[in-house]
């Protein structure tokens, strides 16, 4: 696990490169003639000769995986390398149509950001919505569609008051909560066309 820790204005928190142990990562290399490629493993980087499409497995909780190949020979056709998730989705794709061409290509992990004091609103539903959320006065304007969405107005004291309104078409579920020090404080959801959430917690 690999770890840092570092000093946010609006509270304090924790990187981890992931909070549930190494993730599974899908490496390709395609091209339709021969081609040599570094792929990394457990092991370290491992040199792997082949043709055609071939997909190698790594678990890893590195912040940065990495990978290259090589044309064996002086065509002009394209040799793709990528890094997928383990469904195969891509995360970051390269290539070189140059006769014996070599690419290369980088995906840098994303850090889950862990709340360890503070305040946390987080906002989750699989369609668009917009609102607000007001902490001693200050008012902030938010709004997001799909993931969960994770504010964190800080160590603050006092009324903070929330609102929030499904904007999308259709009866997915809208919900929200809010947190203290890592402590539910206020919860709210809804699946009602166009429905809306109001909190207010005294902190």
């Amino acid at each position: 696990m690999v770890v840092f820790a570092c000093n946010i204005p609006t509270g304090r928190y924790e990187l981890k490169s992931h909070t549930d142990g190494p993730k599974e990562y899908l490496l390709s290399v395609r091209y339709g003639g021969p081609w040599e490629a570094e792929v990394p493993s457990a092991e370290g980087i491992r040199k792997v000769n082949g043709s055609g499409w071939q997909v190698f497995s790594y678990n890893a909780s590195d912040l940065a995986v990495r990978m290259g190949a090589r044309k064996l020979d002086a065509s002009n056709n394209s040799l793709t390398v990528g890094i997928h998730d383990a469904h195969l989705r891509d995360l970051a794709m390269n290539s070189t149509s140059e006769p014996n061409g070599a690419v290369s290509v980088s995906y840098d992990v994303e850090p889950d950001l862990i709340f360890r004091s503070g305040v946390k609103i987080t906002v989750s539903s699989e369609e668009r919505w917009k609102g607000w959320y007001d902490v001693d006065g200050n008012y902030t304007a938010i709004e997001g569609f799909g993931d969960d969405e994770i504010y964190y107005p800080g160590d603050v004291s006092g009324l903070i008051r929330l609102g929030l309104q499904k904007t999308g078409d259709d009866d997915a579920m809208l919900s929200v909560s809010i947190e203290k020090d890592g402590a539910v404080i206020e919860r709210g959801e809804t699946s009602t066309r166009n429905g809306s959430i109001t909190l207010r917690a005294n902190l």
